[in-house]
């Protein structure tokens, strides 16, 4: 994999550069959360944060945590996300204990809620959705592909699964990783080099980093500010189908805080 140089290495003027370069009218939306009880069928409930603007329906994003953890360790993507113009679903799984499948079928029944029977039905496109997970939800992520292959993008965070092999899937993937979790970090390369050339893909992996990188207390500012840039750039691009966001999926001058950084677009 290629070197990739840190764009906050220089004080910041690079990274000052990519946000001044994004597109203006991506602007943080107001943002309002709906709870959603642990009654309902299929996973064990959790939030739901949405931007407030009655003229438009958005893009839906259901998140799931990891081995042994509930969604307070993942929290900070909700608000951060959905203010670019998402809406983000963070679930509960019904144990803290649950396997990869079962937070991979997880994932699928609360995209169904949250497109039929939630709150934000008339907020949501049911024709625009993704799914992301941590550890176990990682790789809960890859089993939500297989499941339900016209998804628009998976983001497998720190991933963990027995059945790395995607050389089927035509769903595009972003990988996030962390350079110092060994096991995971494998499973994620396994992931990206099994993926097809026709499928759009990209692994960013962050320098210096254990399993707890992309977690609410196990990362730092700086790290969130990169994860949520290469998060929103690769959901606009693939979820709402902005070309615009390209650059900043396979940028010429390297990302963030990144050790290692690969990227296929693969995109006519």
């Amino acid at each position: 994999m290629a070197e990739c140089p840190d764009i906050l290495e220089d004080g910041g003027q690079q990274l000052g550069r990519v946000q001044r370069m994004m597109p203006i009218e991506d602007i943080p939306e107001a943002v309002e959360t709906v709870l959603v009880p642990a009654t309902v069928d299929g996973f064990g409930g959790g939030e739901i944060d949405y931007p407030v603007d009655e003229d438009y329906s958005f893009g839906g994003i259901a998140v799931v945590p990891g081995f042994g953890i509930d969604r307070s360790r993942l929290e900070w993507y909700g608000p951060r996300l959905a203010s670019h113009g998402f809406v983000v679903f963070l679930i509960e799984t019904d144990s803290v204990w649950d396997v990869p499948d079962q937070r991979g079928e997880q994932l699928i029944a609360a995209l169904d809620y949250m497109t039929t029977q939630s709150a934000v039905v008339d907020v949501v496109d049911p024709k625009r959705l993704a799914v992301m997970g941590y550890s176990f939800g990682g790789g809960g992520v890859i089993h939500a592909t297989r499941l339900k292959p016209d998804l628009k993008a998976a983001i497998p965070l720190a991933m963990w699964f027995w059945d790395n092999d995607q050389s089927a899937s035509t769903v595009p993937h972003l990988l996030i990783s962390c350079e110092i979790d060994f096991e995971n970090d494998a499973h994620t390369g396994a992931v990206y080099e099994s993926l097809p050339a026709s499928t759009p893909r990209a692994m960013m992996e962050i320098a210096g980093a254990d399993h707890q990188c992309i977690t609410q207390d196990g990362s730092t500012e700086q790290q969130k500010t990169a994860i949520a840039r290469m998060m929103i750039s690769f959901l606009k691009r693939h979820v709402d189908g902005d070309g615009r966001y390209e650059h900043f999926i396979c940028p010429e001058e390297g990302t963030a805080i990144a050790s290692r950084f690969e990227c296929d677009q693969a995109v006519p």
